[in-house]
């Protein structure tokens, strides 16, 4: 079997440590379950008997496919160390690759075990580097499948974890003239000469991250997926002149061959772009007009930025990011201590 992890070397000496940090503290909910579903229950059952599997591993031929690995893997982590139920304003990733050899297919009990532990140590190692207040966001467990390597798989977890402070939600004003993206800062307006590191991009993620209604207590993802933000798949339905680079799309876009091409976003334009991205993130692609959000899945994060792409011999900018869904689910207190 073999086995590669990515970016850290875990040093088994701080382990402790690193556990001490991350674990979700108890929060102060009845301890009779009142409130918690019984989908909430039978979940919790489940991934508390894979945990004590994973940490109580015994010599076992049990095999699990690669959809059960993966989930209980993920499933696992974010029960042990995410917390849904904390606002966010903005997020950063890591991500960590670790090699497990299939048999029959699947992976074995006593392989996952090793393959778990591996990456329990990198999101907790990744958890570490922060300072002052964080938490763990999500964990997002996918798997890599190579032709040339069908006797393995790959799997990929990005976590996601919130340390900056979150302030009100509160929309644009109108001073918020900002570059498209790149960093550019502050482009017009009263504050044209205020120095800022931030973009429009990153203006309208922190925007939406934060404006997300979060529940009260000790919550958890499972299920987690991503999907990709296209800025031409959600044209605005109410555009009134299309084509002339103000909201021809749900989500920012501007192209070098059409009328008023231009990089710095109006106060208008910024509060567009945000309720435009913030429908395409919350709609199904059932509702009117459609968007990414999986039926029964609830919306965790967003990563944007802005990406130039040459077009015609015309430059064309726009946004473009990640979106996180999951199935959100209620903790259960742990058992009284005798």
């Amino acid at each position: 079997m073999k086995f590669f992890l990515s970016k850290v070397t875990i040093i088994a000496f701080v382990l402790a440590l690193l556990f001490s940090g991350c674990e979700k503290s108890n929060q102060p909910v009845n301890e009779n379950n009142e409130g918690i579903s019984e989908e909430d229950l039978k979940t919790s059952e489940k991934i508390k008997s894979f945990l004590n599997k994973m940490e109580h591993p015994q010599k076992s031929d049990e095999v699990l496919s690669l959809d059960e690995s993966v989930w209980n893997t993920e499933a696992g982590l974010n029960y042990s160390y995410g917390d849904a139920g904390t606002e966010i304003e903005s997020v950063e990733t890591d991500s960590c690759f670790v090699d497990v050899t299939l048999t029959d297919g699947g992976i074995t009990m006593d392989d996952l075990s090793e393959v778990y532990s591996m990456i329990e140590d990198s999101v907790l190692s990744f958890y570490n580097t922060f300072s002052g207040q964080h938490h763990i966001v999500v964990s997002d467990v996918q798997l890599i499948e190579t032709p040339q390597k069908s006797s393995s798989v790959t799997f990929k977890t990005t976590t996601a974890v919130s340390s900056n402070p979150t302030y009100p939600c509160t929309g644009f004003d109108e001073w918020d003239y900002w570059v498209w993206a790149a960093s550019g800062g502050y482009c017009a307006g009263d504050s044209a000469n205020v120095q800022s590191d931030s973009d429009a991009a990153n203006e309208i993620e922190k925007q939406i991250n934060k404006c997300k209604a979060v529940p009260a207590g000790d919550y958890y993802y499972t299920d987690v997926e991503e999907k990709e933000l296209l800025y031409y798949e959600h044209p605005n339905p109410n555009d009134s002149n299309p084509d002339d680079n103000f909201f021809d799309y749900l989500v920012f876009e501007n192209w070098e061959f059409l009328p008023n091409y231009h990089t710095c976003l109006s106060p208008q334009e910024m509060n567009f772009y945000l309720d435009g991205t913030e429908t395409v993130i919350y709609n199904t692609p059932n509702d009117s007009p459609p968007g990414e959000r999986p039926e029964n899945k609830d919306f965790i994060s967003v990563d944007l930025w802005g990406t130039l792409f040459p077009d015609l011999d015309a430059t064309r900018i726009f946004h473009h990011g990640f979106i996180e869904y999951g199935i959100l689910h209620a903790s259960p207190p742990d058992p009284p201590q005798d």
